[in-house]
């Protein structure tokens, strides 16, 4: 790193907050991300972080039996030591502010650590360098290009590699499901042919751009489902992830870290400065993970607490939170939805209703004739034919009454 490079970077600060998590009661710092900021270096750094905590606590818990591997034991050390001298780092800021400058210098350090313990052979460890290079570019950010069926990302990007070098999982839940959609009307079949053979995002945009009759198919799925995610997407990543397991994950052009916690139990740690802001507000550090929408989401404190403090909702209604924004845009287009879905069926109901009052109507004109004709066959030879009709004109006619419940949209 030039000194140029190097006195640009010191100026380049980031906030850190310390954060009390798990059931463990550990005790983690983690970098702020302000509005529009590097994510995937703080997506990084915070995955590398937390994800040890959980490595060196289980470490800790089996430390008395013995590794019959002692490589593999000094090498997991060896780690440890080099995430725990990033750890060191950030704590000794808490409330204050990290320089790009130093933590680029701390992920090199670990990247080279890891690099070591890989084996790389001579040729594969050329490319060291050039990856010690990019490092910067998590500030400025990583171009992807994920893959709609299978949930990941091409291994040959600079994401895949470094995140990978740093031994990180990398993840997205925007895919497929191979399964019929109802919303296609019986045209799913096309476009689960077209995404399978095309895959990824980058070969779908040069479709958009072609004149296939079939590419508005593809336009409605990618508006469907805007906010990356799917349930689908939802279901690969708990089948595919292991529990009190992190990752980075990839969601609306923004790398986050992701916590498995328990099946089909997802937490996003939360980073957005505004969250550091008042007392009340750094108790919040998860968001949940269990809507595509995001309008079932929660906010979490450290030990997994939902928050629904008065503080939490100033926070959510800041103009400046973009991931607010994005929920109630989502929210309001579901609402008017929904709306739209209700009214139909109300409209479908009604004439059901309707059609049902007219058969009851007719039904009982065929119930009268049917019980005039029965009392005709029953009267008395010995009396006159008409007197039993003014007896029945007399006589009150039977009510049906109608069965009246509640209708359940769901």
């Amino acid at each position: 790193m030039t000194q140029e490079l190097k006195s640009k970077y010191q100026d380049i600060k980031f906030q850190v907050k310390l954060i009390h998590w798990s059931d463990y009661e550990h005790e983690s710092p983690i970098l702020l991300q302000d509005i529009n900021g590097p994510c995937p270096l703080i997506a990084l750094v915070n995955t590398l972080i937390l994800k040890y905590e959980i490595k060196y606590r289980n470490y800790q818990i089996n430390s008395d039996f013995t590794n019959p591997d002692k490589k593999e034991e000094d090498d997991q050390l060896r780690i440890f030591e080099s995430i725990g001298n990033l750890k060191k780092y950030l704590m000794n800021n808490v409330d204050g502010s990290a320089s790009m400058d130093k933590l680029l210098s701390q992920l090199g350090d670990i990247l080279l650590v890891f690099n070591d313990i890989d084996d790389i052979d001579d040729k594969e460890g050329e490319s060291l360098d050039k990856l010690l290079e990019s490092l910067p570019l998590l500030h400025t950010g990583l171009t992807v290009n994920p893959n709609l069926v299978t949930g990941d990302f091409p291994s040959n990007e600079l994401a895949s590699i470094l995140f990978k070098k740093f031994h990180l999982t990398f993840k997205h839940g925007w895919i497929l499901d191979q399964v019929n959609d109802e919303k296609f009307d019986g045209d799913y079949g096309k476009l689960v042919d077209i995404l399978n053979d095309l895959q990824t995002f980058d070969k779908i945009q040069d479709y958009l751009l072609s004149e296939d009759s079939n590419k508005y198919l593809v336009e409605k799925w990618l508006e469907l489902n805007k906010t990356q995610l799917t349930k689908n997407g939802l279901k690969k990543l708990n089948l595919n992830l292991n529990t009190d397991n992190f990752i980075i994950f990839f969601r609306n052009n923004h790398f986050v870290t992701l916590y498995k916690r328990s099946d089909n139990d997802f937490y996003i740690l939360v980073t957005d400065a505004i969250f550091n802001n008042k007392s009340s507000n750094k108790k919040i550090v998860w968001q949940s993970l269990i809507s595509v929408s995001g309008i079932d989401d929660l906010f979490f404190t450290g030990d997994f607490i939902p928050s629904f403090g008065d503080d939490t909702f100033d926070v959510m209604n800041d103009e400046n939170d973009e991931s607010y924004k994005l929920i109630k845009q989502l929210q309001e287009e579901e609402d008017q939805r929904m709306a739209q879905e209700l009214q139909a069926k109300l409209n479908h109901k009604k004439t059901i209703e309707s059609k049902t009052i007219e058969n009851d109507k007719n039904k009982k004109k065929l119930s009268k004739k049917h019980s005039f004709t029965g009392r005709i066959k029953d009267r008395p030879k010995d009396k006159p034919k008409d007197k039993p009709k003014d007896k029945l004109k007399d006589k009150p006619k039977s009510k049906s009454k109608d069965k009246n419940g509640q209708c359940i949209i769901v």
